[in-house]
């Protein structure tokens, strides 16, 4: 099981949406998926909070 992500220029991610569709893919295909799905919870939290933040900002700006 390996993770092939798309490289542009260096060797950069040039598709952060491609590689994040690929890592959904693999974490549901993986049977020891409980790890990796806690290891993008714990990835993905802050951009979660920092959203939700925005949102109360918003709300409350109305």
């Amino acid at each position: 099981m390996k993770l092939v992500l798309p490289k542009g220029k260096g060797g950069r991610l040039t598709s952060s949406a491609a590689a994040s569709a690929q890592l959904s893919t693999l974490v549901s295909e993986s049977t020891a998926a409980e790890p990796l799905q806690g290891l993008i919870r714990i990835i993905t939290q802050p951009l979660r909070v920092r959203l939700q933040m925005t949102e109360t900002i918003r709300l409350q700006g109305q």
